[in-house]
């Protein structure tokens, strides 16, 4: 005979409450440290008034400042000077650009555009800096951004956001790009430097050894110039 149990309400399972969707995440809110590894991450980003040009350069540059042997390779800091000036020459020509459209606001349409490029042309495109391997050419570096620093740093808490400039690239992408391409030069003169430095290391650990057994081996000049050694 099949027994039938009585239903009781402590049958039911409890429901699992659902957990709360992870919204869109503020990049307004991150820090500058963590913007710049999700830049280098090729994932979205978005600067504001709170970002400082001159702390980032020092950041970007630490790794290389830092190197015990970078001060062999005058080249290293001969390429970082380049990238850091055109950096520079980027970002100022944004804010020539923004400057000049507020003086020709009040111009009639159709003049705005050659009297724009007037502006750009007359603008004073400032020098690249004088670097030295022995001298500190980081902290030279850096300063070679300071002027811009806060001019960019009010662009930027008055830029449009970006995916809002009806298709056009925001204030924060085009920094954004300039910052990458100072990345990628910062990468690659990291990787030759550690490269070539392995392989100096190497040689001299090579002469070492052969020294150290000719030694041993003491041989007689004759024997030498019979080797066409000396």
């Amino acid at each position: 005979m099949k027994l039938i149990r009585k239903w009781r309400s402590r049958d039911i399972p409890t429901p699992i409450p659902a957990l709360p969707l992870a919204g869109p995440r503020d990049l307004t809110a991150l820090t500058q440290d963590e913007n710049r590894e999700r830049r280098r991450g090729r994932l979205p980003v978005h600067y504001t008034g709170t970002f400082s040009l001159v702390d980032e350069i020092e950041a970007v540059l630490a790794p290389l400042a830092h190197h015990p042997e970078v001060n062999r390779y005058p080249t290293v800091v001969t390429d970082l000077t380049a990238a850091v000036h055109q950096l520079r020459l980027d970002v100022e020509k944004l804010l020539v650009l923004r400057d000049a459209r507020r003086r020709i606001a009040d111009l009639p349409y159709e003049n705005r555009g050659r009297a724009r490029d007037i502006l750009l042309a007359a603008w004073q495109r400032p020098t690249p800096p004088v670097t030295d391997p022995g001298v500190d050419w980081a902290d030279i570096l850096t300063a070679h951004v300071a002027p811009i620093t806060e001019p960019l740093r009010d662009y930027l808490d008055r830029a449009t956001s970006p995916g809002q400039t009806s298709g056009g690239i925001s204030i924060s992408e085009h920094l954004e790009d300039s910052l990458r391409e100072l990345d990628q030069t910062v990468l690659r003169l990291s990787r030759a430097l550690d490269q070539t430095e392995q392989l100096r290391l190497a040689r001299v650990g090579t002469a070492a050894a052969t020294n150290a057994e000719l030694r041993r081996l003491n041989p007689t000049r004759a024997e030498l110039e019979a080797l066409g050694l000396v």
